[in-house]
This record gives structure tokens, C-alpha cells and sequence, in this order.
């Protein structure tokens, strides 16, 4: 009866009669709970429930068993024996079972007690589950124990539960084995067969996963009842449980920054458009899940669909009531309810935003009430809601990344019986208590949950220790074995030993009986290159040549292996020798250091693989060290007549779409690494594997495998990652805007480049080569929780499926090519590791610096394009001298050959562009403007001085001659003012001239320019000076610990247009001045407003409402006529500022950040203090470059910006007319 006022809910709220508050919680002390303040603790009654004595407990089973498992015959499972086991897994394991473990133990004793495979062909030693193969089920898989407890706990369940110890012996030595015959495919181990719908050649530790998940089913359905947790080192977690669910199954990779509304649901804020568009996803979800039980749906109308389901569901029920048997009744009326239950909600969420349409076109413009923001909100389920409601199994990859309270969200769906109160929803259309009343046909507040649905997880052991006990509880833990990476001992090459092989395999003793171990290589061999010997034995022969120089195969190497070298023997028809000796070096040799790769390779894979390629990696690369285009990559028609890209140096050829250009492989100098890298690409193409380059900056890593991408006629989507990339910054995000189909406000979602790509690929019809790939540049640069999506989404992209976005919307994509580079993790502190399942599932090459001999090369082709190291000019001698010496002094100086001190390849480059830009440099100048600035003052010249460089003439007075501010001989910038000539006494000391005269050779070069020095040294008054002195605008930054893109780039505000303000305002000025000379006895005050340099229009609204309501006489007729006109305009125009605040307030806009402003005016910006926030210059690192460009996500649309201008949506057909102004 008492009411009280909540600050967030404008009515009273009066308690009715009966309302009773109760929680429940897990010890305070427990792993990943939070221990309740005294305050809440005071407040509640509290009450300590402690786990049943063993009296209670016994009657508590007794019950429990007659209740909910009542195929189980007390008589022969007595909830006596049940403690009894209870207590010796405690004493002996030291597990303790709570109540949970027991109902899963009943669970399969109600299912599979005294079950028995019923089939003629299957041998005579299948014999009916016993409760002591139900103990040992849970003891064999649960857990990892030494040998000597688990055979004294063996013992006891014996002893406890009865039974036979050569069933136990032969159950627990059991090899798992599939058996097909007439009547179906069973699994089997020991004395133990249960059927299974398909079988497959797996190895040992994988067959007897799939084993105990088994048991996590029913005897007639292989989908887990029981939420299962698998655990362990192994890379085949997922494969088990996949092979085990329905295709429709959902996976979803979990990341430590997951939400709770990617998995649950979101609300939005939406209109009839945007609705429509959202749910169309949705529509062809509940379409599939119908067709998944064979209900044809012919309404498109969704409540015509309502009611067909209604009646549908209405009819079975009376037609089971009369005796008639429904075929798999509980899940197909599952999947009906949980679709009624969906498109129910939809429906009224359809009312709800046509019904907010018409109030907002039925509201006028003018009205007096304040203007505002007018959303409606919907809700979009998410992954996990869809799949609990519609029977789709889960999957969650990595289910210890997430915080805890993501995880502790699931918990009622872990439970028995699973449930789902979908809080999330804020309209209260998902939990409408009468709509779950229909559809549960109970008080349950809980979204349907279908019987098909599943929920199962992987985690790693160590990931396991971080989950809370009470989550861990809910689980059935299922521990894996990791493979045995032992070479391969035998083959079978011959066609009669394959004959008696398969004949061998068919007999049913051998399968038992068999052979004592198995190779699991082997197995996983056979299984990818299904059976093809002659391949196996060059893999294993290859294998061994490793082993023998200790060069260690991990799993993940081994599968990609086999995968790459079937892809090239089935599809490039090489021998079986040449695919396994390419899959090698590609997939295992390439990761090593340049000296073990060049070893190994000649040492184990000389006769693998062609002699061009071995030619390549092997001699040194003084011989040849350029090659010429056309000895490399041509174009040829394939037997079909389609041109096809080969290498001619692989053999490798890949078909080529229609706008592919050989063109742009004669920008690449083929150095020796660079046909490597070329060659590596298109082997990666050709086996739809990840390519990863690791090397030094400079190196052309991404040079290279754009010009191939592109060479392929791939649209190639470049992606440079910093350690402020976001998610969103990749994948999308909910963007607000302003509703045009009225007076709404929504928001709508602006897919990223990784989704806009994954969308493109959809359309893909040439099944041989994809149209879409996606270079990303710097990803070990990617924080580390951003990192673990994008290798989720790397790894899933070789292949045609279903990707979930981090938001949780669904996509569909089709192979795409996917290509990383990264410089050495020894380079920043800042970049991440790569895993080592992502290193070991791709094609990983790992570059060294440019040798002496290539550099010169290079060198040479740069500055005087041409490759002849025998007719050197004496300049690039000089050149080249400088480089390495300055390589060399820098090495001396920090002490360290780092990667991130090197002088590298863009030197020269440097070089290059500042000598075309400024002709008028000579040699000396550019050694020293290149390469001596790299040091301090004195160092610099010992350095000039050791290359024989004479230094620049010493202070020059600046001075202004026609227009120019001459800062030395050749160093003249122009001038944008008017000037007067003459010599010019800035207050700069002689260094900060000297300085001042380096800048200024960086302006007229373009090029980016880095002060470096004392604090106080004068760096940032010396810029200021310069810009001041030219004329030129300076955005200044400054850096400090709390910097973010937006103060750089740019963020969303909300606002209006400024043209249509400045128009009410201009209008409002007229109104002011008439009245003033009309003496409007309100014209001070309406002065005061609008006169004013910025005025607020609210403020002059609020004037000219009281002018509009005041309407006093004046004696002066003409005055009155005038102030009668002045009443008039007045109120139109508080209208129209009325209409235009409505409109802002809907409105958002990206406001540009000063160096976006700076970019389009041809100004100059001063980022100062950059080492405070060193991670957002890595965000700006791709502008720095010598072709620079800057993506910009933050806005309303992705902009790219480049030398031609801004491209916006990331395609090149909408580039705007505004160019960078001269001088940027």
C-alpha cells in the first residue's frame, strides 16, 4: 500500500498487495561475484541454504527421479548408491558434485539406462548401458587425472554400481570408431554403440570427443541436452561439436570486449523505413526455420502468418488429443511457437512505428511546445535470443573472453529447464506477460525456448580456471586429448595394399580389435586429401626431412599444409612431390629466420619444389638481384580460353576477372624478395589461405601484394590499423539521423569496410577466384581485444558462411582473399601478438632488411631509373654511401640494430621526391636533409663530415625578395601577403634559423616534418614564426595523455544548417532595425539579442514572441501600421525557428576537426606534444606516407582522403569537387 516517487518514472507508484522481493546469490567469497555493501545487506532478510544433509539429499533424488525422470526404475538405480558415488568422487577425485551434476547424471540415466543398439550387423559384444558406464561416462570425460586415481575410483563405481570389469576394462581401452551398415551409422567404443547420422575419417582424440558429447544427447537425437563446456590445448574443439550439430548451427567467436545486447538484443531507435529494412534479415530467418520443420509459409502478411501458425498449431494439438502421432512433435512445435512468438512481437512493433508516423505528421510545426528530440524505439533480438527461440544450436568460441557479466547474462539458458526474460527490450513488446501467457501456454515470463536448441562452448584449461564456479556448475565439462604429433610410420602405396586397406576397413574385428595406435597425422592427412597416398607420402617424406633438422610442425601448420598442398595438386595439377614441397615452404619454412630458411630449404625441399623457386630463396642475391616483370608474373590463356596470372616461377596460374591490368605490376622493381612475396600471394589465392608478411618498414610489403591483388582484377579494400581503430571502425556502426519520412528522429547503420566487403562478395558467381580482398596494413598494431575479432573474422573468410557481425547482425559472404602485413612486434611496444592459431593457419612469410647488394639495386632503379650495378653514377655512390653510413651511426648511437632505428628503403624514396619537388638542391643538401637531421648537432656533423658532405652555408639572415622568404640559396618559400622586399629580422637565434631553413626545404618538398629536442628549445615558436611569416593558417594541436581522434579529425554533433540559420538570423536583424526605427518599445531588447556577433536564436525567439504577443496602440498611425507588419513577420518567423530548433535537434553533423579544416584550406597543422599520445600519430601514420591517405569512419559516411581529393562510401565513383588546396 505505500507509494512513493522513483526519480526515473514520472508517476507514483503504489505496491500492490502481496508483492514479495526476493534474490538469490552465490558466497560472497566465490570467483567473480562482488561482495554485497552493508547498506543492501542491511535491508535484506538474509537467509544461508546449505547443500542437503545425506538424508535429505536421498530423499531429494527420490523425488527429484519420480518427478522428472521416470523412465528410471528406483528398483535399479536406488538414490542410496547415488550418494554413495557422490561421496568416492569427493574422497577420491576431490570433485564435489552439487545438485546440478546429479539432475545431469539422472538426465542420462532416464535416456540411455538399458539402452541398446538393436542391429543384426553390429557384433555381439554391443550390450545395454548399465548406471556404471553412466558413472564412468562422467569420470572419463570430465576430467584430466593421474592414472592411479582414476583406475581407484574405476574400481569403486564397479563395486558400487555392479557390472563387469572386462566391460569396464574394454570401455575405458576402447579406440571410438564410426560402423555403418544397412540400418544406420553407429559410434562405438567398448561394448557402447550409439547411433550418429554421418561419419568421417577423424583422428583418435577427436573420434572420442565426439563420443562423450554423445552422451550429452538422447539415443535418438545426437544434439547435446546438456550445455557442454569442451577444455583443452586442441585445435579440434569446434570441429567435434560442429560435426555433431545441424548446418543452421550458429558459432559465435567471443572477444573480451563483447556486450551483453550483441548476443541478447538491442534497441533502437527507429521509423517505418528503417524498421522494414531491419527486420528483413529476421523475415528470412523465421522463413528457414519454418522450412527446417517442412511448414510451407505462402503468407507474406505477417498476421495472416499469425494466424495460419495459430491454427496449425491448434490442429496438431486436437489431432494428438484423438491418438494421431505428429512426427517429432516437440520440436517442431518448438520452432512454431517460438515463430509465432517473433512475429507476433514484430507485428506490434510495426504498429508502434506506423503510429508514431502519423502523430508526428499530425503535429504541427508551429506548436508552442518546446522542440525536441521524437524517437521511437524498437528492438532487434540478437544471436542468442534467435537461436534459443527458433531451436538453432549455439556455439560460443572462446567462452572465457568475455567479462563475467556477459556470461552470467546466459545463465537461465544453462539451466534445467532453459529459460529467457528478455529485460533488454524496453517497449515491453518481447516480455509482454499475456503475449508469453499465449505462446508458453503457462505463467512462465520466459521467451519460448525451443527443444532444439543447444548451447555448448569451447575454452582452453587456463581459460577455464578464469570462469566463475557458478557458471563452470551449470556446465558439462568434456576435457579433450591434444593429437600425437608423431611421423607418420606407415603408408599404404600400392593399389593392392590400398585394396586390402579398404577391405581391411570393412571388417568389423579389425575396426575393434585394430591395430594398437593409430597415426593421428595420418588420419588428418588422409581426411583432407581423401586417401590420395601418393600425396600423403610426399608430405610425410617432407615431414621427416624437417624432423631430422629439428624444425618443429605444430597441428594448425600440419593442416594448413595438407590443405594448401591439395589445393595445388587438385586444382593446379602439379605432382603430388611439387603441391607438398610449395605447401611447405609456404606454410612452415617462410615463418623462419632467413638463414634457417634458406638452409632448410636446400637441405629438405630442394627437390619439392621448381628450380626457379628454389633459385630464388637459396643463391645469394648478388647474382640476378633484379629479375625483369615478364620473367615473373604474365598473363596466358587458360585450355578454356580465359586469361589466367602465372607465376613463372611456382607454375601457379589464377584466372583473372575482366578488369584486370598487367599494367600494374610494372610499377614493382622484382627484386629477389619481391617475387617471393608476389609468388606467396598467389599461392595463398590458389589455396584460399591468409598470406601475412612480417619485415622492416620500407620493405614493400604492401606495394607488392596490392599490385598483385590488383594485377587479379580484385577489389582491393587497404585497411591501415592504429592503436585507436575501433570495431566500429571496421565492421560499422549505428549512425543518428534525422528521419525523412517526417518529424522523427533514428538512427541507421554505416557498414565498415570489412562488412561492405563481406556484402560485395555475396554476389560473387566465379567460383574459381573471389572478387574482394582485404589488405590490411599494421594489424599487429590493433589493440588486443580489437585483434581477437579481426582474427575470428580473417580466419572465417576463406570460405562461404555466415559471419555475425560484433553487433550481432548476421551476414552472409562468400570466399574472400585476405592478405596482413606487419612490421616486427621488437618494433613498438604498442603492437600485439599474433596468435599463434592465426600464424599457424595462414601463409606466413617473414622478411629480413634488404641485403647490400639489393639496396643498391633498388637504389639505383629509384633515383635514376635504371638496374645497372656496373654503371653506378658517382652521385648515387655518394648516395648510397651516405645511407649506409648514416644506417650504421645510427646503430652505433642507440646501440641496437631495432627495426625501429633503421635507415630503411623510404630514405631513398625521401630522397627521391624532395629532389623532384626542388630540383635546385644539389647533392650534398639532399644527404644532409635526408639523412643528418636523423641526428643531434654534433653528431650530424661527424656525419657529414665522414661521407666527405659539405655542409650548407652557415646563419643566413631570411629575407623577402618578389614575393618570396628566402631561407637560404635554395630553400625559397612563396609568400600569400603583400610584402615589402628586404631582410628580415625575426626573433629567432642562429639555431632556430638553421631550423626554421630545414622546415622550410620539408614545405616546398610536401613533405611531413617531425621537430625533435629539448623541452623550451624553441621547436613550436619556430613553426609559428615560419607560418606567420608566409601567410599561411596554423592549426595548432596540442597533444596530452587525454588526446583522441575526435579533437584531431573530428566528431558528431548535434545541429542544424548553418545556411538556413544564418537566413533566421539575417531576418531577424531586419526585424530589429525596423523596430528600432519604429521606437518599438521592445526594440532595446530585441537589439541586445540579434545584433550581438554569434547570437543565440533561442534568445531572439523568445523577444519576438513577446513582440508578437504585444499589441498595444500607437497614436502614430503609420508607426502602428508599421509595428502591426513588424507583429506579422515576427510570428512567421518564430515559425520558422521553431521549425529549424525541431530539425536540429534531429540533426546530427560531423564537425571536422582541425586537421580535416586545415586539409581542405591548404593550411598548415601543428601537432605539439605528440609523444603524450604516441597512439594517435600511429592513427594518422597512413597520411605520412608517400602516396598519403586518410580513412575517415567517425562520420555520418566513410570519406577517404588522398592527393585527388576526398572519396566518399570508400569507392571511387562520388569524389567531390573541393580538391586539398596547394600547399596541404
Amino acid at each position: 500500500g505505500d507509494t512513493f516517487i522513483h526519480p526515473e518514472v514520472h508517476d507514483k507508484i503504489t505496491v500492490a498487495c502481496g508483492f514479495l522481493f526476493v534474490a538469490t546469490g552465490n558466497d560472497d567469497s566465490e570467483r567473480g561475484r562482488v561482495k554485497l555493501p552493508e547498506f543492501v545487506n542491511s535491508l535484506l532478510q538474509r537467509f544461508i541454504i546449505a547443500n542437503p544433509g545425506a538424508q535429505n539429499m536421498e530423499k531429494l533424488i527420490e523425488n527429484i527421479m519420480k518427478s522428472d525422470y521416470t523412465n528410471i526404475n528406483i528398483g535399479l538405480l536406488q538414490p542410496t548408491v547415488i550418494l554413495v558415488f557422490i561421496d568416492k568422487m569427493k574422497d577420491i577425485l576431490h570433485i564435489k558434485w552439487s545438485l546440478r551434476d546429479v539432475r545431469r547424471f539422472l538426465r542420462r540415466a532416464n535416456d540411455f539406462l538399458g539402452y541398446m543398439i538393436n542391429d543384426e550387423e553390429l557384433s555381439n559384444q554391443i550390450k545395454p548401458i548399465t548406471s556404471t558406464d553412466i558413472a564412468l561416462s562422467f569420470i572419463f570425460s570430465g576430467h584430466t587425472l593421474d592414472e592411479e586415481r582414476k583406475n581407484d575410483m574405476i574400481e569403486q563405481t564397479v563395486k558400487i554400481f555392479g557390472g563387469s570389469y572386462d566391460d569396464v576394462n574394454n570401455f575405458k581401452q576402447g579406440r571410438t570408431h564410426f560402423r555403418k551398415t544397412y540400418s544406420g551409422i553407429y559410434l562405438i567404443r567398448g561394448h557402447i554403440a550409439m547411433k550418429i547420422e554421418k561419419e568421417a575419417n577423424f583422428p583418435q582424440p577427436l573420434m572420442d570427443a565426439l563420443f562423450w558429447i554423445r552422451w550429452t544427447g538422447t539415443p535418438d537425437d545426437q544434439i547435446p541436452r546438456e550445455s557442454v563446456l569442451l577444455v583443452g590445448p586442441t585445435c579440434y574443439k569446434a570441429t567435434a561439436m560442429n560435426f555433431l550439430l545441424p548446418k543452421n548451427r550458429n558459432a559465435i567467436h567471443m572477444t573480451r570486449e563483447m556486450q551483453v545486447s550483441e548476443l541478447i538484443g538491442t534497441t533502437n531507435i527507429s521509423t517505418p523505413t528503417r524498421f522494414e529494412d531491419s527486420i528483413q534479415r529476421l523475415q528470412i530467418t523465421l522463413r528457414d526455420a519454418l522450412v527446417s520443420i517442412g511448414y510451407i509459409n505462402k503468407q507474406e502478411n505477417g498476421e495472416l502468418l499469425v494466424k495460419d501458425i495459430q491454427h496449425k498449431l491448434k490442429k496438431e494439438s486436437t489431432n494428438i488429443e484423438r491418438g494421431i502421432e505428429v512426427h517429432n512433435r516437440e520440436k517442431r512445435h518448438g520452432v512454431l511457437r517460438g515463430v509465432l512468438y517473433l512475429q507476433i512481437c514484430l507485428n506490434k512493433m510495426g504498429e508502434k512505428v506506423n503510429l508514431f508516423k502519423n502523430e508526428i505528421k499530425q503535429s504541427s510545426p508551429s506548436s508552442t511546445n518546446t522542440p525536441g528530440i521524437k524517437v521511437t524505439m524498437t528492438f532487434n533480438p540478437s544471436v542468442v535470443t534467435l537461436s534459443a527461440v527458433l531451436g538453432i544450436p549455439l556455439l560460443l568460441l572462446s567462452v572465457h573472453l568475455p567479462p563475467a557479466s556477459v556470461l552470467e547474462r546466459l545463465n537461465s539458458l544453462l539451466e534445467d529447464p532453459r529459460s529467457l526474460v528478455i529485460t533488454e527490450d524496453t517497449q515491453q513488446i518481447f516480455n509482454d506477460e499475456s503475449l508469453l501467457r499465449e505462446v508458453n501456454q503457462s505463467s512462465s515470463r520466459s521467451a519460448p525456448i525451443s527443444a532444439g536448441f543447444s548451447l555448448a562452448a569451447t575454452t582452453t584449461e587456463t581459460g577455464r580456471m578464469s570462469l566463475s564456479g557458478p557458471i563452470l556448475s551449470r556446465f558439462t565439462s568434456i576435457y579433450t586429448e591434444p593429437y600425437r604429433l608423431n611421423i607418420i610410420k606407415q603408408l599404404l602405396p600400392s593399389k593392392m595394399e590400398k585394396q586390402q586397406f579398404l577391405e581391411r576397413e570393412n571388417d568389423e574385428e579389425w575396426e575393434i580389435e585394430g591395430e594398437d595406435e593409430e597415426d593421428d597425422l595420418k588420419v588428418i592427412a588422409e581426411g583432407i586429401t581423401e586417401k590420395n597416398y601418393d600425396l600423403i607420402e610426399a608430405i610425410n617424406d617432407i615431414h621427416r626431412g624437417l624432423i631430422e633438422l629439428h624444425q618443429k610442425v605444430t597441428i594448425t601448420e600440419y593442416i594448413r599444409w595438407c590443405r594448401t598442398a591439395v589445393s595445388l595438386h587438385s586444382f593446379q595439377q602439379f605432382s603430388p612431390q611439387k603441391a607438398a614441397g610449395i605447401a611447405a615452404l609456404r606454410t612452415i619454412v617462410d615463418a623462419l629466420p632467413d638463414n634457417d630458411r634458406r638452409y632448410k630449404t636446400k637441405e629438405v625441399l630442394s627437390a619439392h619444389i621448381p628450380q626457379q623457386l628454389n633459385y630464388i630463396i637459396v643463391t645469394d642475391a648478388k647474382e640476378r638481384p633484379v629479375q625483369q616483370r615478364e620473367d615473373v608474373l604474365i598473363y596466358e590463356d587458360s585450355p578454356s580460353n580465359l586469361k589466367q596470372l602465372v607465376s613463372k616461377i611456382s607454375g601457379i596460374s589464377i584466372p583473372v576477372h575482366q578488369n584486370a591490368q598487367i599494367e600494374v605490376l610494372d610499377s614493382v622493381i622484382w627484386t629477389r624478395s619481391a617475387v617471393d612475396m608476389a609468388d606467396a600471394v598467389l599461392t595463398a589465392v590458389a589455396s584460399k589461405a591468409i598470406t601475412i608478411f612480417e619485415g622492416s618498414p620500407g620493405r614493400g610489403k604492401t606495394a607488392v601484394a596490392k599490385s598483385v591483388l590488383e594485377a587479379l582484377g580484385l577489389k582491393c579494400t587497404r585497411i591501415n590499423l592504429s592503436p585507436t581503430t575501433t570495431v566500429e571502425d571496421l565492421f560499422g556502426r549505428d549512425m543518428p539521423q534525422a528521419d525523412p519520412e517526417g518529424g522523427g528522429f533514428t538512427t541507421r547503420f554505416v557498414p565498415g569496410p570489412l562488412t561492405t566487403s563481406m556484402k560485395l562478395s555475396e554476389k560473387d558467381k566465379n567460383q574459381e577466384l573471389p572478387s574482394q580482398a582485404i589488405l590490411i596494413d599494421e594489424i599487429n598494431l590493433a589493440e588486443p581485444h580489437l585483434l581477437e575479432v579481426i582474427e575470428s573474422f580473417m580466419l572465417e573468410m576463406g570460405k562461404e558462411d555466415r559471419f555475425f557481425l560484433p553487433n550481432g547482425k548476421e551476414i552472409n559472404h562468400k570466399p574472400i582473399v585476405i592478405v596482413a602485413t606487419m612490421n616486427s612486434s621488437a618494433l613498438s611496444n604498442a603492437r600485439s601478438a599474433l596468435s599463434t592459431k592465426l600464424q599457424g593457419a595462414s601463409h606466413f612469410l617473414r622478411l629480413i632488411p634488404f641485403n647490400e647488394c639489393e639496396l643498391d639495386v633498388l637504389a639505383q632503379a629509384i633515383l635514376e631509373g635504371k638496374i645497372n650495378a656496373r654503371e653506378q653514377s658517382e652521385t648515387l655512390k655518394k648516395i648510397m654511401k651516405a645511407h649506409k653510413a648514416a644506417s650504421e651511426m645510427l646503430e652505433r648511437e642507440t646501440g641496437t640494430a631495432s627495426e625501429r632505428d633503421s635507415i630503411t628503403l623510404r630514405d631513398i624514396f625521401r630522397l627521391r621526391m624532395i629532389r623532384d619537388t626542388c630540383p635546385n638542391f644539389n647533392t650534398d643538401q639532399l644527404i644532409e636533409l635526408v639523412y643528418s637531421t636523423q641526428f643531434n648537432r654534433k653528431t650530424a656533423e661527424q656525419f657529414l663530415k665522414s661521407v666527405g658532405v659539405e655542409q650548407t652555408e652557415g646563419d643566413v639572415m631570411p629575407l623577402i625578395h618578389d614575393r618570396n622568404l628566402v631561407l637560404s640559396n635554395t630553400v625559397q618559400l612563396s609568400i600569400s601577403t603583400e610584402t615589402v622586399d628586404g631582410p628580415l629580422d625575426l626573433p629567432l637565434s642562429a639555431e632556430q634559423r638553421r631550423v626554421m631553413r630545414l622546415i622550410g626545404a620539408g614545405v616546398m618538398a610536401n613533405r611531413p616534418v617531425a621537430l625533435f629536442g629539448e623541452s623550451g628549445a624553441g621547436k613550436t615558436h619556430v613553426v609559428r614564426t615560419l607560418a606567420q611569416t608566409v601567410g599561411k593558417k596554423l592549426g595548432v594541436i596540442q597533444f596530452n595523455a587525454d588526446t583522441d581522434s575526435s579533437s584531431i579529425i573530428g566528431a558528431l554533433e548535434i545541429d542544424g544548417n548553418e545556411t538556413v540559420k544564418q537566413s533566421l538570423i539575417e531576418r531577424a536583424k531586419d526585424i530589429t532595425e525596423r523596430a528600432i526605427d519604429s521606437r518599438h518599445t521592445l526594440s532595446i531588447e530585441l537589439a541586445v539579442a540579434a545584433l550581438i556577433n554569434q547570437p543565440d536564436i533561442s534568445d531572439v525567439e523568445i523577444i519576438l514572441r513577446k513582440i508578437s504577443e504585444n499589441s498595444t496602440q500607437n497614436d502614430n498611425k503609420d508607426n502602428q501600421q508599421e509595428h502591426n507588419q513588424i507583429i506579422y513577420d515576427s510570428k512567421q518567423l518564430i515559425t520558422d525557428i521553431a521549425e529549424f530548433q525541431q530539425q536540429s535537434t534531429r540533426n546530427f553533423v560531423f564537425k571536422e576537426g582541425i586537421l580535416l579544416r586545415m586539409m581542405r584550406q591548404g593550411g598548415w597543422v601543428l601537432l605539439d606534444g605528440v609523444e603524450s599520445a604516441p597512439h594517435e600519430v600511429e592513427r594518422l601514420m597512413s597520411l605520412l606516407e608517400e602516396e598519403p591517405t586518410l580513412a575517415i569512419y567517425e562520420g555520418v559516411r566513410p570519406l577517404i582522403f588522398h592527393g585527388r581529393g576526398v572519396v566518399r562510401d570508400n569507392s571511387g565513383e562520388n569524389e567531390i569537387s573541393q580538391q586539398f588546396k596547394d600547399g596541404e
